[in-house]
């Protein structure tokens, strides 16, 4: 997440600054990084659940209201999924914890697939011209 690229001695709650730029600058990068997830999501280059993930980590950077209804989307994915080894955190699982995983992943992925499908595209809308 952003937070984890935060510089050594800075405070994870501190938005990390972009060199050489301004706040609107890094909202702009923030909602194309969106743009970007939304588009491999649909594109089946990204897993809908570690899209969702990271979507919905991005949501406080992006300059949106609380109750953005496309944000809502992921941060409920994310909140159905919170225990569920997706993406890198797989790696830290044994193949026999995954295993015992497997089927609620997979339905997870159906179910999130068809949530998301619209807050996708409407982020990709949204944010592709950013």
């Amino acid at each position: 997440t952003l937070a984890d690229e935060a510089p050594p001695g800075r405070p994870m709650n501190v938005m990390p600054e972009v060199e050489g730029s301004g706040h609107a600058e890094y909202v702009v990068a923030q909602r194309r990084r969106v743009e970007e997830l939304a588009a491999k999501i649909l594109a089946g280059e990204l897993g809908v659940l570690e899209g969702a993930r990271l979507i919905a980590g991005l949501r406080h950077q992006v300059e949106v209201p609380e109750d953005d209804p496309d944000f809502l989307t992921f941060v409920t994915i994310e909140s159905e999924i919170d225990d569920l080894p997706v993406g890198q955190e797989r790696a830290n699982w044994s193949l026999r914890g995954l295993t015992k995983e497997q089927p609620d992943i997979s339905a997870s992925e159906l179910w999130a697939k068809e949530v998301s499908l619209e807050g996708c595209r409407n982020l990709v809308r949204r944010f592709g011209a950013a």
